[in-house]
């Protein structure tokens, strides 16, 4: 397992402006979306949620974050 760098409520709240638009949104809506390219805009949202989390709460998240990103594969940051 990768170590994350501590993210902020900036941080993530960022990702989700600059990835999750209003037409995107529509777009999950109405088509199926993948598991994918939901993940691709939730993970931050998992990492920070999981910061503030009970030691083995936290670990259990980033085993599922592993297991999602073997899955689908994020691009460097």
């Amino acid at each position: 397992m990768s170590t994350e760098k501590q993210l902020t409520f900036e941080d993530v709240n960022a990702h989700v402006e600059k990835n999750l638009t209003a037409q995107k949104l529509q777009s999950f809506a109405v088509a199926e979306p993948s598991l994918c390219s939901i993940y691709a805009i939730v993970r931050p949202i998992l990492i920070w949620v999981s910061q503030i989390l009970p030691q083995k709460w936290r670990d259990i998240i980033k085993i599922f974050i592993a297991a999602l990103d073997a899955l689908c594969p994020q691009p460097k940051q």
